[in-house]
């Protein structure tokens, strides 16, 4: 590549290259969990996409930035402090956090919105990342995760992670210790709890059933959920993928041409999922562009912590090009 030229041009005419050998037009795509205020390092995966989304219009190209919300996700852990629709930041007293806690293991989804505005958790989360998004004058097509599923959109990429399941187990054996001879890339959501931690213990292809049981599960290796003990079957639309098998059929489903993504997914998931995209789903990974974590007086910007910030806070004090 030519350093003199701006980064997002440089990827611009490498998408463009790749979108006319596929006789496509290039889709720059961002994802993000609905877990709570995504804050400005979050971020990096919006700009950095619509800049190269942009920069390929420029060019006279078509393009469209695709937004993911991954509302599907199981709550792991409760954030110390919540954003409103406003932008403002509640913290969470021990009563609040005892009361959200109940949920950890279910779907955003599915679990009540704490400010009593929206629909549901995730829907609360999804609207305050979209002012965001609005308030900087940024145009993206945005997607329910969950709606995707219930709408079977992902049934094709579930069907293919099974039909060949000796070659997930060993795509997923090889880069994770954790994972066993009779891993199945599924997560049930169990029709008893409503957790969606539930082990897939066998499949039926034919009839698109899963068989399943609802026990400890240790959400990103660390997070432990108990599960209530129930046994059942269900469909393949109750559940969802793990999040190495999730990510590229995303890719696939939209054809992505470019996705951008922090350190921490270029040193562990993206080298899973670029196996999963080429053996299972049978399709070339997105161009990649790997962005450094944003650091608060020399600490990863994490809502967790609580030493995150939003975009709306960002626009209080600079114009949204200068952001």
């Amino acid at each position: 590549m030519n350093e003199n030229i701006f980064w997002a041009d440089q990827i611009a005419s490498e998408a463009i290259d790749r979108a006319k050998r596929e006789n496509a037009i290039v889709t720059c795509r961002s994802g993000m969990s609905t877990s709570g205020g995504k804050h400005i390092g979050n971020f990096f995966d919006i700009t950095k996409a619509y800049i190269v989304h942009k920069a390929v219009l420029k060019r006279g190209f078509e393009s469209r930035h695709v937004l993911t919300h991954d509302d599907r996700d199981p709550m792991r852990t409760v954030p110390l402090r919540l954003p409103d629709l406003d932008g403002k930041w509640m913290l969470l007293d021990d009563d609040a956090r005892a009361k959200i806690a109940k949920y950890l293991g279910f779907p955003y989804i599915s679990i009540p919105d704490p400010f009593d505005c929206c629909e549901s958790w995730a829907r609360h989360f999804a609207r305050v990342l979209e002012d965001g998004i609005d308030a900087l004058g940024m145009k993206i097509n945005t997607y329910s995760t969950n709606d995707l599923y219930n709408e079977g959109k992902f049934d094709n990429y579930i069907m293919l992670a099974l039909a060949k399941i000796e070659a997930s187990r060993g795509i997923a054996q090889k880069f994770q210790k954790t994972k066993k001879s009779d891993f199945i890339p599924f997560d049930v959501l169990c029709e008893n709890c409503g957790r969606i931690i539930a082990k897939a213990t066998s499949f039926d292809l034919e009839r698109r059933k899963i068989k399943y049981e609802c026990k400890l599960k240790a959400l990103a290796g660390k997070y432990k959920i108990e599960g209530c003990g129930h046994s059942g079957e269900t469909s393949i639309r109750h559940g969802k993928l793990p999040w190495t098998f999730e990510w590229p059929a995303q890719w696939a489903m939209f054809s992505t041409t470019f996705e951008p993504f922090g350190k921490e997914h270029a040193e562990g998931s993206w080298k899973i999922c670029q196996e999963v995209m080429k053996q299972i789903y049978d399709r070339e990974p997105p161009i990649p562009h790997i962005y450094e974590f944003l650091l608060i007086n020399g600490e990863k910007m994490s809502a967790r912590r609580g030493n995150a910030f939003i975009v709306q806070e960002m626009l209080e004090i600079m114009e949204p090009e200068v952001f």
